[in-house]
């Protein structure tokens, strides 16, 4: 696959999902071996930082980036679909810390940069994994594997399962990202590109009290009711969402939208996967199986494979 950038400067604005800072984001084409570098023009000399695994730094439900000087965070959305779309030189301003969560998903990022890229006259770089590596989080249970593909395939192949308690449960995407196409078939990814984030209701007081999803509403996320909530915390989130008419679907949501795909939270948990795996910076071929991935051990993961480059 050779190398990529944007034909010409986009912009996109929101407000971040844990701060509730409003942020806009103004993408800039980059020239080859420029990869991803994220400016933040809002500080005084105007410092930047790639967007690599080593720079990972934090890990409270986003990924952060960061140096002595500035830090970036919630990039996982902006970073997968970058890694989606081949797209691997651009330079990334933005006007605060976080990045804006939008709608939850990839989709507009996606719809903004898709018919927005150019092909540059080099070649990426491609990680091939040869040994065995395995990630374990035994607090979260969570596992993390990868080998070397069959002989003659050198695709990136994932495998994605997630574990939570009801009403969402087990499920697993299995997904293919080929490392010689330079088109994208968006109809073969849009369950990921637009999977929101989701939270159960039950860890809403937690997070909030956390100083978290201070940018967080009805519109940007699934919400997940696992317990028979009593009316006074109803009446709360009707407040918190300002929405008068919240109610609980047969699907155990709010009745905020209907689910995107039948498996819209594992394929949620995925897009954050390839976003933090897209910090080792280059293509990578392979086959990686992530149980109960998180950005923690995704960036643990990473850095592992950063450590096998040989």
């Amino acid at each position: 696959m050779l190398q990529k950038t944007i034909s010409k400067i986009v912009t996109i604005e929101g407000n971040g999902l844990h701060t509730n800072n409003h942020c806009t984001v103004t993408l800039h084409p980059a020239d080859i071996n420029h990869g991803i570098v994220f400016q933040r023009v809002d500080l005084p000399k105007r410092p930047s930082i790639k967007a690599i695994a080593n720079n990972a730094a934090e890990f409270n439900r986003n990924t952060v980036i960061k140096n002595d000087v500035m830090s970036v965070a919630t990039l996982e959305h902006f970073m997968a679909t970058f890694f989606l779309l081949g797209i691997s030189n651009i330079l990334v301003e933005i006007t605060n810390e976080e990045i804006p969560i939008l709608e939850g998903s990839a989709k507009l990022i996606y719809e903004a940069l898709k018919d927005n890229i150019i092909e540059q006259n080099t070649e990426q770089q491609l990680f091939t994994i040869t040994d065995r590596i395995i990630c374990e989080d035994s607090q979260n249970s969570s596992k993390i594997e990868a080998f070397a593909n069959e002989i003659g395939d050198d695709n990136l192949n994932i495998e994605v399962t997630i574990d939570f308690k009801e009403p969402v449960g087990r499920h697993t995407v299995a997904i293919v990202i080929p490392n010689h196409s330079n088109h994208i078939d968006f109809e073969k990814f849009s369950p990921i590109i637009t999977a929101r984030t989701f939270v159960f209701a039950s860890e809403l007081t937690f997070l909030l009290s956390h100083n978290l999803i201070k940018g967080g509403n009805i519109n940007n996320a699934l919400v997940f009711v696992d317990a028979n909530l009593p009316q006074n915390i109803i009446d709360e989130l009707k407040t918190l969402f300002n929405c008068e008419n919240l109610n609980v679907t047969p699907d155990g949501t709010f009745n905020n939208t209907p689910f995107r795909s039948s498996n819209e939270p594992a394929y949620h948990k995925t897009l954050d996967f390839i976003g933090d795996i897209s910090l080792l910076g280059m293509r990578i071929s392979g086959t990686i199986k992530a149980y109960k991935p998180g950005h923690s051990i995704n960036a643990k993961f990473t850095k592992s494979l950063l450590n096998n480059i040989k």
